[in-house]
Formats: structure tokens, C-alpha cells, sequence
């Protein structure tokens, strides 16, 4: 088993992480299950298990190809989120983005747009009440 590492700060000893449970912690942030997550980085399910024990360390092609879909590389090796993921996506935000890569020119126009307009209803209703109907638009009453 490769041992964590220990840093000292200001006196204080701290247990940074090791690869494994950093590789654990990015498999669930995508919300993948060992099997899922080991069929993308090209290994078997035990292999992603003992990643994620710190029993085996994993290869150049197998972290290449978790980044590929959407693995915080940087994160898993060193503990620093990576400027593109400085905020850990979520599994919705990581279909957006899937969505938005997926389009034409003119597909990602239109979808920045309706994305732009989502976000102005969420300035209408800053604290995420939207009682008033559908996507902040005001029921009708009769009457």
C-alpha cells in the first residue's frame, strides 16, 4: 500500500489525501460506479478498486483518458483542483458542458442564449422561489 503523505504546517502535521482517495472522490463527483468509471480509463473493475486502495497506481493512458471525461487530472495526482475545475462540476454541469462541446457553431449560440435567459429568471427570483409558475412566468388568474 503507498503510504499518504504528510505535510507540516505551522507545527501541525496534516494527512493530504492520497491518489486513491482522490480518484474515489472523482468518480463519485461524476457519478460513476467502479465498473463505469474503469470501462473509461480502459481497465476492469478490480483495477479501479485497487486505484482507489492505493494497492496499484494507475498509468499515463488510463489518467489521459478519465480526463477525457471530465477527471480532474491534476487534482487526482497532486490534491490541486485544476483552473478548469477550480469548482467541482457536477454531474449536470458535466452534461451541459457534454451538450454544449456536442453542437454546431449555431447550436452552442442558441444554447448560450436560453442559458443566458435561465440565469436572468434566476436574478428574478434570487433566492430560487419560482411560486410564480413555470420558469418565473406569472400564472394568469381568471377571474
Amino acid at each position: 500500500m503507498i503510504a499518504p503523505i504528510r505535510v507540516q504546517v505551522n507545527g501541525k502535521c496534516y494527512r493530504m489525501g492520497s491518489i486513491g482517495d482522490r480518484l474515489k472522490e472523482e468518480r463519485d463527483r461524476l457519478g460513476k460506479n467502479q465498473e463505469e468509471f474503469g470501462t473509461l480509463g480502459g481497465v476492469a473493475r478490480n483495477a479501479q478498486g485497487r486505484y482507489e486502495k492505493d494497492q496499484r497506481s494507475p498509468d499515463a493512458l488510463y489518467l489521459e483518458l478519465i480526463s477525457a471525461a471530465g477527471a480532474d487530472v491534476q487534482y487526482i495526482i497532486t490534491g490541486t483542483r485544476s483552473g478548469a475545475s477550480a469548482k467541482a462540476m457536477s454531474t449536470e454541469e458535466v452534461s451541459l458542458l457534454e451538450y454544449y462541446r456536442g453542437c454546431t457553431s449555431g447550436g452552442r449560440q442558441h444554447l448560450l442564449a436560453a442559458g443566458k435567459a435561465f440565469a436572468d429568471l434566476g436574478k428574478v427570483h434570487p433566492d430560487g422561489d419560482d411560486s410564480d409558475g413555470i420558469l418565473g412566468v406569472r400564472k394568469i388568474s381568471k377571474g
